[in-house]
């Protein structure tokens, strides 16, 4: 049984369509059945989802004494000796990482709806995880809580707003122009990086920007990235197979995606956040590349 009733939805959508002004019909699908509480400099302070209390989580920046792998989904994560992803590290899960059943996420994003819609018992297993921390935009919590019954989502949520374009898109309320000058945003012709959850992420069109974003404002300095290869769109994931491999658009946005990763390495160069990428044939060139044989190595 669907969280949401379909005719219900529809419904308040056409509702919501008729009585808002076009800088609100991006929450046309959110309308009544969410409300949002903001603290004194706008940030999400709760989220209420059928007049009950979600799960939100409380984030400070700290000083992290593990470093943080976050966890793409490439095919180059299969040549990772599975040895490799022991409790030395702390692990931010995107989209399909959960597929690796032996590791324990710590942080977790999920940023396209369409991901949650055609993988549903995957989300379903990881938004039961009590001791997860799940970060998304309103459109992925929506889906979620649409397709899932509550009973079955223990998780913690934070719900960020994303730019897109020159644009904030804010949750319940009016989208708004994108503040240039912002002391937390970085700039690269262009290209921004943001470390405050609070106020906005950027998202390039690949989950790992904001997971990026995310790990900065957590406090970790330093980060690994494995399964970034952005070279074999043909195949599929490290947890797909041919029959099952959804599609993707990261060829179509692989400039817009690549230039915002050196946005990245710019401001975390300033920061004196060391991020390494551990697909040694990768695309992406932004930030160094390493082996995970180079790193056990190291470790060792």
């Amino acid at each position: 049984m669907m969280a949401i009733n379909n005719l219900s939805k529809w419904f308040c959508k056409t509702l919501y369509r008729t009585t808002h002004r076009q800088q609100y019909q991006h929450n046309k699908n959110l309308w009544p059945f969410f409300k949002v509480v903001r603290n004194a400099s706008g940030g999400i302070e709760n989220v209420f989802f059928k007049n009950k209390p979600i799960n939100t989580a409380v984030l400070d920046k700290q000083r992290r004494s593990k470093p943080l792998l976050i966890m793409a989904t490439g095919p180059s994560i299969n040549h990772i000796d599975m040895r490799f992803f022991n409790d030395s590290l702390d692990y931010f899960g995107v989209n399909g990482a959960s597929s690796m059943e032996h590791i324990d996420f710590k942080w977790y994003a999920i940023t396209d709806r369409n991901f949650v819609l055609r993988r549903l018992s995957l989300v379903k297993a990881l938004v039961a995880q009590e001791d997860l921390t799940l970060f998304c935009p309103y459109t992925t919590l929506e889906t979620i809580f649409t397709n899932i019954e509550w009973r079955h989502i223990r998780c913690r949520f934070k719900v960020f707003e994303a730019a897109s374009g020159a644009c904030v898109y804010k949750f319940l309320a009016a989208k708004e122009p994108v503040v240039v000058n912002d002391e937390h945003y970085h700039w690269l012709d262009g290209a921004g990086f943001s470390d405050n959850i609070e106020r906005v992420l950027f998202d390039c069109g690949t989950v790992v920007y904001p997971a990026l974003q995310i790990a900065c404002a957590l406090g970790y300095r330093q980060i690994y990235i494995a399964g970034l290869d952005m070279n074999n769109f043909n195949q599929p994931r490290f947890y797909e197979t041919a029959d099952d491999k959804l599609g993707t658009q990261l060829d179509r946005d692989f400039a817009q995606i690549s230039h915002s990763f050196y946005a990245a390495q710019s401001y975390c160069e300033l920061n004196n956040i060391q991020v390494v990428n551990l697909s040694p044939d990768s695309a992406i060139d932004a930030f160094p590349k390493l082996s995970w044989e180079q790193v056990a190595r190291r470790a060792s």
